[in-house]
């Protein structure tokens, strides 16, 4: 099992209320240590720019984040076909990394999830994984 640490990515302290679909920009701010308004605005715009909606709380497309995470200095790692590493897998083989299941994004830093929410009552698997170049 992973280790947990909560954490907003800097959501509170930017000004952000409430509780939002913000994964991606959470995960984005807490792995590159940019600030979460940058890193939400950029997202935003990547919204706009793709027709949606210009906001990065309610959910973003794998398809909108992969430019703005790679614009950010990440790479995306090409799993190998067959059974998909748990986040603990992913992170002994990656470091701190960005892992992401069918429905959530998260970062793992120093060996822990940081998230807001825990997601270890059962071994999570990741179907990508971000890493910084």
């Amino acid at each position: 099992m992973i280790e947990y640490t909560y954490n907003d990515g800097g959501r509170i302290a930017a000004g952000f209320k409430g509780s939002c679909g913000d994964c991606v920009t959470r995960a984005l701010a807490i792995l590159t240590g940019e600030p979460y308004k940058e890193c939400y605005d950029a997202l935003a715009l990547a919204q706009q720019n793709a027709g949606l909606a210009k906001s990065a709380r309610n959910g973003i497309h794998r398809k909108v984040y992969t430019p703005v995470y790679q614009a950010y200095g990440l790479e995306k790692i090409a799993l190998p076909p067959g059974p998909k590493p748990t986040f603990a897998e992913a992170y002994a083989r990656h470091g701190d990394c960005i892992v992401s299941t069918s429905r959530h994004v998260c970062a793992i830093v120093a060996g822990a999830l940081d998230d807001i929410r825990e997601m270890q009552t059962q071994p999570r698997k990741a179907i990508s994984v971000w890493v910084k170049k």
